[in-house]
């Protein structure tokens, strides 16, 4: 350890020496004097693991004296030392590699991310993990049988525990967020962390991890602060907070979002995460794609899909949040933010752009499969809430939003990518295309209309505010539109009306829609103009830049109005007979857009002016033609209903 840690000179990775072979189809390598250290390194510290583990007496009554805090130190040094190795080692290569070269046929082969990673995965799961967990193991029943109902100090236990869970995390992460690869099939990293988490002495350590907590009364509270920042930490559940989490550790993880947004509530909450969210991310892609396999597969490609007793809505709990971690790429990563904290990373970031792009396509991919591939993995979409708060948030506006919010802004990225290539294929510009900002816009229309109204309008309230804080116009014409096929279900649900509950759900709906455009944008409609005798706003780039987002409300309010309202009377008085608290909501919503036909009209009235001033001015702005399209939207949103 001290030969690490207190080595001056800068470390060296070195190259691969290619040996001369009889097959010219084989290629070998000599590794550096870097790599095979970085091997010597981890066996030895996971022999002494070892033998620390056998040094301790089988009987309780033994006379030798165990140093069981020493033997916790040794499993804290040990996975410090092998992080800050691999760390070191993974950004060394990093600097000296260039995203989408791989040579094959040099004497002297540079060192590339995939030969750190895949090297260190390899030595955790099949040695550092083992030797740690065994030790641990013995650690747990000596605390709870001997102490009795657990210490402060089996809390520490505890924490060791969850780190080498969270080891597995990074290395996923480091697996997809440093190595250049395809995604046809999960990499040797991917199989060899996802063998070691549903192996059955992985599933046994877990247990009495579990079992632990729930004997162990005592809550440090000290370890849930991170500074000033609130971070959840899993080791702090205690009793009833076990009965949300994962019976498995594949299903734990999994959980891991979800459980951490249930706790992460305060704004003091921290943008760091125990565990990386991006590696667990990693597992739920793999997961998903198994889902899509043949199961006659046996080859060592394969992988266990998530059990098949899992109901539709719970597969979706386990598998929906983790679109979101992918799309928001490296940002979601905890590892990557340690390695930037440690100057591990390059301070070039081409080579992390590109990787970028392919993370937020596995995000991509991940939507596309659950949309067009699995139509058994849906969201609730029952009238009653679960009372399960960790299960809730993935079938939540809450969850929702935060997705939709992501895909609109990579949608409007996407399409200045599309606006610059010219007339290049998607393929041959840098960063290259996967999908295209229409099919991002319809993969996210799907997904929205996966829940139920409510929650579609309740989410897009939320998405609208978020974008117009955030001075984010351009993306609010879309999430508008989106509010439109909800509009036209609920006219196709007129003559259904004579059912009490679909009435009330389609008009509690509506009044939500209202609120909406109230709130968000027809509260600022009569402050756009000046009262005095100029026709100009009072903000003319922000107005023109508003124009489309305009033409969307106003195009609502027609099919509201027009449409739904019109149809709603018309069946009243051909003999539909409402409960009277449906008619006093519905009435509501007339005199509402009663009030709102009063603010069109001094609206258009204003705009008429700035047309006519603009049409007789030698100066005006680019792109004032486009009111004419507004007008005309808003006209029709006045017109009387036939």
């Amino acid at each position: 350890m001290d030969s690490y840690y207190c080595n001056d000179d800068d470390l060296e990775i070195g190259e691969l020496s290619g040996i001369e072979v009889e097959m010219p189809s084989e290629q070998m390598f000599r590794l550096p004097s870097s790599i095979t250290m970085l091997f010597l390194r981890t066996f030895i510290i996971s022999r002494a693991l070892e033998i620390a583990e056998e040094s301790i007496p089988d009987s309780p009554e033994s006379s030798k004296t165990v140093r069981w805090r020493r033997l916790k130190s040794m499993v804290d040094d040990s996975c410090s030392l092998f992080q800050r190795m691999l760390f070191d080692y993974a950004g060394k290569t990093i600097d000296n590699f260039e995203y989408g070269r791989h040579p094959k046929s040099l004497k002297l082969y540079p060192i590339e991310p995939d030969h750190i990673i895949s090297i260190a995965t390899w030595l955790y799961t099949n040695h550092v993990f083992p030797s740690c967990h065994d030790l641990l193991y013995v650690l747990l029943w000596n605390d709870t049988n001997i102490n009795g109902r657990g210490t402060s100090y089996g809390v520490k236990i505890l924490e060791t525990c969850y780190d080498l869970f969270r080891m597995l995390t990074t290395l996923l992460a480091l697996d997809v967020a440093v190595v250049d690869q395809e995604y046809t099939c999960p990499s040797r990293c991917a199989r060899w962390v996802l063998k070691l988490i549903e192996s059955q002495s992985t599933s046994d350590f877990f247990d009495r991890v579990k079992s632990t907590q729930k004997k162990n009364l005592i809550h440090d509270h000290d370890a849930m602060q991170d500074g000033e920042e609130i971070m959840y930490c899993p080791w702090n559940d205690k009793g009833p907070g076990l009965e949300g989490r994962g019976l498995s550790l594949e299903e734990d993880l999994l959980l891991y979002p979800s459980i951490r947004k249930k706790y992460d509530k305060s704004d003091k909450a921290s943008s760091v995460t125990f565990y990386d969210e991006m590696g667990i991310a990693l597992i739920a892609y793999w997961k998903l794609w198994a889902q899509t396999q043949t199961q006659t597969d046996s080859s060592s490609l394969a992988l266990n899909p998530l059990p098949y007793p899992y109901c539709s809505s719970y597969h979706w709990t386990l598998l929906f949040p983790h679109i979101l971690t992918l799309l928001c790429a490296s940002q979601s990563s905890s590892t990557m933010k340690t390695m930037d904290e440690l100057d591990c990373l390059s301070q070039s970031d081409s080579y992390l752009v590109g990787i970028n792009f392919t993370i937020i396509s596995l995000g991509f991919d991940m939507l596309h499969t659950l949309i067009n591939k699995t139509p058994a993995i849906r969201p609730m979409r029952c009238r009653t809430k679960t009372q399960n708060s960790i299960v809730w948030w993935a079938h939540s506006a809450q969850g929702l939003e935060s997705t939709i919010a992501v895909l609109l802004s990579h949608v409007v990225r996407i399409s200045s990518l599309e606006a610059s290539r010219g007339n290049k294929s998607p393929s041959e510009v840098y960063p290259a295309l996967k999908y295209s900002s229409f099919e991002v816009i319809n993969m996210t229309r799907a997904l929205l209309g996966f829940y139920k109204p409510a929650i579609q309008i309740h989410a897009l309230s939320m998405v609208c505010k978020h974008l117009k804080t955030n001075q984010d116009g351009v993306l609010l014409p879309a999430a508008l539109d989106f509010m439109r096929p909800i509009i036209t279900e609920m006219c196709n649900n007129i003559q259904q009306y004579n059912d009490d509950t679909t009435a009330f759900d389609d008009i509690a709906v509506m009044q939500n829609i209202s609120e909406v455009l109230d709130d968000t944008f027809l509260i600022d409609l009569n402050d756009i103009f000046d009262e005095s005798t100029s026709p100009l706003p009072k903000d003319v780039h922000k107005f023109m830049s508003f124009g489309e987002t305009y033409s969307s409300i106003f195009g609502t309010m027609r099919l509201i109005r027009l449409i739904w309202i019109s149809r709603c009377q018309a069946a009243v008085e051909n003999g539909l007979i409402w409960d009277e608290g449906i008619s006093i909501c519905f009435d509501g919503i007339v005199k509402w857009m009663d009030g709102c036909l009063v603010k069109l009209q001094s609206f258009d009235s204003s705009l008429t002016r700035l047309i006519n001033f603009w049409q007789s001015s030698e100066d005006p702005p680019a792109e004032w033609h486009r009111l004419y399209l507004m007008q005309l939207a808003l006209q029709d949103a006045l017109k009387q209903p036939d």
